[in-house]
Order: structure tokens, then C-alpha cells, then sequence
């Protein structure tokens, strides 16, 4: 290949890759905002559906139990992990009540059979 020919081959995949690129001069035009319509509610909507199928939990302020003598070293260990995490302090102690194994299982199932009912799974399955 002569050096012309090299230089016009040059040029020409220059073009050619120059006209695949595809080049915007100014600023793009703004993409237009949905405009906000008003969620239906009442019967037949989903906000209507979604309290019938999803069960929220209660939120309060504690048990009610006052914490008896000091907290028990295992307690503040985990306590102090708890801080450390989420970045907060505890304003009040923690009411410490020992379960035994039985009782945590079966108040860990019991809590679990109302966040996650078994004819709500039933329709899900359904869909």
C-alpha cells in the first residue's frame, strides 16, 4: 500500500467512525415532568387492597415493664452492639425477662404466623 493510499484509508475510517458518533451541540431539550395525579383511594384501590392484605405492626413505646436491678453483662454487651450499629442511644434501660429456648421458638413462630399469614401466601401462589 502506497502512503496515499494509506493517508486516504486513514480518512476514510475516520469518517466512517465519525459518522457513527452522533453529537448533540447545545444542551439537550428538558425532559418533561410527569405531572402528579392524585392516588385513588376508597373501594377497589389498591391502597384499599393493600390494608386488607398487609397488617402493619404496632409501633409504641416499649412493653410497659420496668426494668428490675441492673443490667445483666450479656445484656449490655449486646446493648452497647445495638448503639454501635444503628448510630443511637438507648434513652431508657431495657426490661430484661430470660426466656428459655421453647419460649423464644414459639414466640418467634407466633410472630411469624401473623407477619406472614398462610392465606395470604395462599393468594399470592394463586397470582
Amino acid at each position: 500500500m502506497t502512503r496515499r493510499g494509506g493517508i486516504a484509508a486513514w480518512f476514510a475510517g475516520f469518517a466512517l467512525a465519525m459518522a457513527a458518533c452522533t453529537f448533540t451541540l447545545g444542551t439537550p431539550p428538558p425532559t418533561p415532568e410527569p405531572s402528579p395525579s392524585p392516588v385513588p383511594t376508597g373501594p377497589g384501590s389498591a391502597a384499599a387492597a393493600m390494608e386488607t392484605l398487609c397488617e402493619a405492626p404496632k409501633s409504641g413505646s416499649g412493653s410497659g415493664v420496668t426494668p428490675e436491678g441492673p443490667t445483666p453483662p450479656a445484656i449490655e454487651t449486646v446493648e452497647e452492639q445495638v448503639e454501635t450499629v444503628r448510630g443511637l442511644k438507648y434513652t431508657s434501660h431495657v426490661a430484661v425477662t430470660p426466656l428459655t429456648q421453647e419460649q423464644i421458638d414459639r414466640r418467634l413462630t407466633k410472630n411469624f404466623d401473623k407477619t406472614y399469614p398462610v392465606d395470604f401466601y395462599e393468594r399470592r401462589s394463586e397470582a
